[in-house]
């Protein structure tokens, strides 16, 4: 806890009111003139106290307009001050006035250059979405500013890069951290993985993975994740069978992403049954599925022409309160449409209806192109009982939401989520920071062309 002293508690009441996009009605009554003017005699011990107290309640632009007062007001600004102000521009996202804040500020003296130069570095990769540049500064450091960084920064620098599929960049860091005794961790080996499926090179990948015991590091969930994933989406199920059986035999549990999408590998074939038993596993450990896992299976018993199956695969989650998503209420639609059952898709059509997160993909479509009120639209063809006509605007629809052919297995997403609440989770010290792993994976079968080793 911070010791703030008395000057601080005087003021805590007033600074928790304040807004920290603006400033206050009453913000003179906080200048450093007025303070002098009065018997606490603010000591920089006790701004410094205050500065703290601003970052930790983020009223940033009360903290720098306190800190712009200091010098000219004759109170002594030390390093702990200079490092609190560089922090909080970080915080606020501020990166390119913490750059120039920190180069302009270092000669004079900064607490902790190096942890904030590791943190803009990061703010800039992770939070910025630039890692190009994340990675200009990570290389001004480690030339102009001899800054010490560590493990955790080359990870989120390449993992950036290769979400942004700069693979070679990426490798050169890998390279840098080596000549400067810094071992890859699993963390920069499963972006690194990551990155390869999605360029289609799975015999590269897997010869990376291989590599990990040689480098004494050991496969986590992620890494099997993002291998199972992508041999699923390219329908190699018996491989991605084999490495779920390689995982569990490492005592590692596969999550709902590995489930998944073994799920929908297994019914784009039509292969229910397989995919049925993994459903009663994964509702052991995880509970409800997902809608992304009911429209799987939908489709699974629609490819092995099993249309009734559907409906009662389909009616049975509907009672649990588990509805598919707008992929699994197109494929039921489609598969009564197409056998003359009109009444029961306009039945489904009219429930597809209802669901609010449909409505909210249809919207957006709809806004894409420019069309007002898709969904009222649907609805007037459901009671007309047009089902052509609203399977060709779903149609339409499914080819804007799913411009990559509608293969929905959901894994995309939830990695994307996952990774975003690892990366804010990252500690500044340490290899077991997490960072986002899984993106959309692979195109091309196993063996392009030859991708260096990370060192």
């Amino acid at each position: 806890m911070i010791q703030t002293s008395f000057l601080s508690k005087t003021l805590i009441s007033s600074i928790r009111s304040f807004s920290s996009s603006s400033p206050p009605p009453h913000y003179q009554t906080l200048t450093l003139p007025n303070l002098l003017k009065t018997a606490l005699s603010p000591t920089p011990h006790s701004l410094n106290d205050l500065l703290t107290l601003l970052f930790r309640c983020r009223r940033f632009s009360l903290l720098l307009h306190v800190f712009s007062q200091m010098g000219s007001n004759g109170v002594s600004v030390d390093s702990r001050a200079r490092s609190i102000v560089a922090r909080a521009l970080i915080e606020d996202r501020r990166f390119d006035e913490a750059e120039d804040f920190i180069d302009r500020h270092k000669r004079r003296g900064l607490y902790d250059q190096d942890l904030l130069w590791s943190s803009l570095i990061r703010g800039v990769c992770v939070y910025g979405g630039n890692p190009e540049k994340a990675l200009s500064l990570l290389r001004d450091c480690l030339s102009d500013r001899a800054v010490r960084l560590d493990v955790v920064v080359y990870s989120s620098v390449v993992d950036g890069l290769c979400k942004k599929g700069y693979l070679e960049k990426a490798l050169d860091v890998c390279e840098s951290m080596r000549k400067r005794g810094i071992h890859p961790n699993i963390v920069t080996y499963n972006s690194v993985i990551n990155c390869l499926c999605r360029e289609g090179c799975f015999a590269e990948a897997f010869r990376l993975f291989d590599s990990l015991k040689q480098n004494n590091l050991h496969p986590t969930v992620i890494t099997y994740a993002t291998l199972i994933v992508a041999l699923c989406r390219r329908g190699f199920i018996q491989d991605a069978i084999q490495l779920l059986d390689r995982m569990v035999l490492e005592d590692l549990a596969p999550n709902a992403i590995i489930y998944n999408s073994l799920i929908n590998g297994y019914c784009r074939f039509g292969l229910i049954e397989e995919a049925l038993k993994l459903l009663l596993d994964l509702e052991k450990s995880f509970g409800k599925p997902d809608p992304c896992t009911i429209s799987a299976l939908i489709n699974g018993f629609c490819v092995r022409g099993d249309l009734e199956g559907a409906l009662v695969f389909f009616n049975e989650y509907e009672r649990r309160e588990t509805s598919p998503d707008f992929l699994g209420y197109m494929h039921m639609i489609k598969g009564l449409h197409a056998r003359g059952r009109l009444e029961e898709a306009r039945s489904v059509l009219r429930v597809m209806l209802l669901n609010h997160s449909v409505i909210d993909l249809i919207n957006k479509a709809g806004e894409e192109v420019k069309v007002d009120s898709l969904v009222d639209l649907l609805g007037l063809l459901c009671q007309q009982g047009s089902i052509q006509e609203a399977l060709n605007i779903l149609g339409e629809v499914r080819s804007i939401a799913f411009p990559f052919g509608g293969l929905n297995d959901g894994s995309v997403e939830r990695m994307d989520r996952t990774s975003n609440l690892n990366h804010i989770s990252c500690k500044t010290v340490g290899e077991e920071s997490i960072i986002k792993d899984c993106d959309d994976l692979m195109e091309e079968p196993y063996g392009r062309t030859s991708i260096p080793h990370i060192p």
